[in-house]
């Protein structure tokens, strides 16, 4: 098994492959991501063509209905190491006597996880939301590597509006 099943050296090495989207730079991220979703050469292109029989031709992750859906993909592939681990740190606050206090009243395991374990995570939530949505105003290096804003503007979002106009008036400042 490539990761290893056995010893904690195992663990860890397991541990740092799942942590690596959240410490790969974005520059490299916006870049293997760029490769995965070609529509010519990329390997999920590949994968879907030879695979699933999917034609090339409706294969387009950076066109104007699919881009922003792409961008937030691979924002999500990003920050799901870090909400695990938040949430995870989250869970082993949870009282574990809530959860059999819960099944003794009667609670099957989606009243527990709606009135034991969402309680129990609110906080956690808010941060990993409020964290999300800071990095998602400053994410503009994935973004440009990807799509660039666009086509037209279909994925354009603050930051790249904010460098947009910027480059358009320094540009015309300095001629």
């Amino acid at each position: 098994d490539v990761l290893g099943s056995r010893g904690l050296g195992d663990v860890y090495k397991r541990q740092a492959l799942v942590f690596m989207p959240w410490v790969l730079p974005e520059v490299v991220v916006g870049s293997l991501w760029r490769w995965l979703l070609n529509g010519e050469k990329g390997l999920i292109n590949s994968v879907l063509v030879d695979y699933w029989h999917v034609l090339p031709e409706h294969i387009q992750f950076f066109s104007s209905s699919l881009s922003l859906i792409s961008v937030c993909m691979v924002y999500i592939w990003r920050t799901y190491p870090y909400v695990t681990i938040m949430l995870s740190a989250g869970m082993q606050g949870i009282d574990r006597g809530l959860y059999e206090a819960a099944s003794i009243d009667g609670c099957g395991k989606i009243k527990q996880f709606r009135y034991v374990t969402l309680p129990g995570l609110k906080y956690v939530l808010s941060i990993c939301s409020l964290m999300a949505m800071i990095w998602t105003m400053n994410g503009f290096g994935i973004i440009n590597i990807l799509t660039a804003g666009g086509p037209g503007v279909s994925s354009t979002t603050l930051p790249m509006v904010i460098y947009k106009t910027c480059l358009l008036y320094t540009s015309d400042a300095a001629d």
